[in-house]
Order: C-alpha cells, then structure tokens, then sequence
C-alpha cells in the first residue's frame, strides 16, 4: 500500500495498479487513483448503484423556490438530451428553455398546470414531425426523459406536464409549424413543504414487477 498523506477519503484497496477512494461531497462517490513516480492520477468510478439511486429520488415536483437554475447546470442538463439516441440518428428535438415570467404564466393555464407560473424553468419539448414524421414523438420523449435524469442528478426537481393546448403554446412561443409539442417539463429547485398524502403513503406506489413484466409471451412469468 502507498501511503497518501493528506488527501480526503480513505483508500480502500489497490487492484491492478489502481487503488479507489471515497470521497464525500454533494454526490457521493468513488475516485480511482494510481501513483506514477511523484505524481498521483484520478479518474472517476461510476457504480450501478449511482444510477439507480437517481432514478429512485426522481419524483414529480410540483412547489420550487425562488432560486435561479444556474446556466452551468442547465447546459449540463441541456446537453444530456443532446446526446440521447433517435431512429436514424435524426436528432428531431428542439428544447425551448422559458424563464419569462410572463410566458410561463401563459404556459400554466392548463387545468394541471397551474404551479408552471412560479417555476423558475419550463422545457419546452418539441418533435420535427417533417425531419421524422414516425418517430419525432418518441425520440424527443427519450431526450426529455434523459434531461429529468439529469436534472435529478443535480439536485434539481421535474415535473412533466402535458396540460395544455398546443395552438396555444405554438402561438406564444413562435414554433414552426412541422413541430409538433411533445411536452412541458417544470425545473427547479424543490421548494420544501408538507405533502401529507406522501406523508401518510410512503410515497408513490409502484406496480410489482411481476405484475408488469412476462417473458417470452404476454402473461408468462419466467
């Protein structure tokens, strides 16, 4: 063992030449080193668990404070959904990122999309219906849901919103006409209060996944 004197964390174990750390900070998580001569080298050890545990603490916000997303993190965010798959690699999406306050209200005149005029963020996500006229609903929805990941992973709650009328929303946000609007998703910061229901169930409930999941024909449990 090399010993490493004053670094954070604690080293765990040395594997082919790489050792791993943890290292405690807003995200938690493991730092592979490796020492070559008097120079130490790190890179980062993603884990299944990682992935997992945001796509556990995702949930549908629906209250956020007054703080601003700052760009940095929404470029990070933005640029996750860039990078998600389409068919044939059209990349149909177009994400319209509303601060205005003025054209959030006006998004939130849907029956459940009230809360959208006190978010800090509305995403906008639209689907090229010319450029792929079959797939443009499914591509844009992959990428929006890569971008709630990713938003969660930042410490930043979502809310997906399908209240609205389309005409409407194309109007006040001048969308060309081969765009069709696939969704509003809220983004912001979680603005803490009691939700009782949530209280008093544990949270949302899910299916078990036997119940949702057949192999090889529908209904057949392996």
């Amino acid at each position: 063992m090399i010993p490493l004197v004053g670094l954070p964390g604690d080293v765990k174990e040395m594997e082919k030449g790489w050792g791993v750390m943890s290292i405690s900070s807003r995200y938690h998580h493991n730092l592979r080193f490796t020492v070559q001569g008097k120079h130490l080298f790190f890179r980062r050890q993603s884990t299944p668990m990682e992935f997992f545990e945001t796509v556990k603490s995702r949930k549908s916000v629906r209250a956020y404070d007054d703080r601003p997303v700052p760009d940095d993190v929404l470029a990070k965010i933005l640029e996750s959904a860039r990078l998600s798959p389409s068919a044939k690699n059209l990349q149909p999406w177009h994400f319209i990122v509303v601060r205005d306050p003025a054209k959030r209200a006006a998004l939130s005149e849907g029956t459940w999309a009230k809360f959208l005029k006190d978010t800090p963020v509305v995403i906008v996500g639209c689907g090229d219906g010319k450029a792929s006229p079959h797939w443009n609903t499914i591509d844009t929805s992959i990428a929006l849901q890569t971008l709630v990941l990713a938003a969660t992973a930042e410490g930043l709650g979502t809310c997906w919103v399908g209240s609205f009328d389309v005409e409407k929303v194309k109007a006040l946000l001048k969308i060309p006409e081969n765009y069709d609007v696939i969704c509003l998703i809220a983004l912001g910061y979680e603005r803490k209060k009691m939700d009782l229901a949530r209280t008093l169930t544990g949270g949302a409930k899910r299916k078990a996944i036997k119940t949702i999941v057949s192999y090889d024909e529908f209904g057949r449990q392996g």
